[in-house]
């Protein structure tokens, strides 16, 4: 039997995967096992705004020793299904042929910014979050306990927590209007349950 709980994650985990594992009308996690989306394929050429951003920042050439050092970690934390992203990305970066100009070191004593992070989103991760924040002395950090790439609409279709990213989104909102800053450090609770693992939840599954 299946708890009521598990249920939910599974159903969260489905909805994940059905948005982002797709090519054209195909979904490809359930046809093929594995998840395949339009940019590694070849059909999503919006990467290529990221890759050329990443590749001017990046301070120095990504040498062959060190991809294949975040190579192996990346296969260690999340597994082979992501390698297809990575080793795309990295190729892309390594043979960029502008030159890096990395951006100066940002921060500001006087600025008092409003800096929005989640928990459980590799690509942004809640690390940079608090470094960017610590940047901005006078900032103040809100905190969605939940998973997410943004905070997503409340009319979203695919928003699995009405709750939580409602709290945020009616904080961000008033700071709009009125440029009062949230309270430094106010998380929104993630009213349902997590619908997909966490990085240990990961390697423990793979048993690692």
């Amino acid at each position: 039997l299946i708890s009521q709980g598990e249920q939910q994650r599974q159903v969260g985990v489905e909805r994940v995967l059905d948005r982002m594992c797709h090519v054209g009308g195909n979904i490809t996690w359930r046809i093929y096992g594995a998840c395949i989306d339009e940019v590694m394929v070849g059909v999503d050429t919006d990467p290529i705004m990221g890759t050329a951003t990443l590749a001017v920042d990046v301070a120095g050439r990504l040498s062959v020793e060190r991809g294949v050092k975040l190579w192996r970690s990346a296969k260690l934390l999340h597994g082979g299904d992501v390698l297809g992203h990575l080793l795309g990305y990295m190729s892309s970066i390594a043979t960029w042929r502008a030159l890096p100009s990395p951006i100066a070191p940002i921060g500001s004593s006087t600025v008092a910014p409003l800096v929005l992070a989640n928990l459980f989103d590799q690509a942004t991760s809640y690390q940079n979050s608090q470094i960017m924040a610590a940047a901005f002395p006078r900032s103040s950090l809100l905190t969605y306990q939940g998973v997410g790439h943004c905070l997503d609409f409340l009319t979203d279709p695919d928003n699995t927590d009405l709750g939580g990213t409602g709290e945020c989104t009616s904080l961000v909102v008033e700071y709009f209007r009125t440029g009062v800053l949230p309270l430094k450090g106010h998380t929104c609770r993630q009213q349902v349950p997590i619908p997909v693992p966490t990085s240990l939840d990961e390697l423990e599954w793979r048993g690692t």
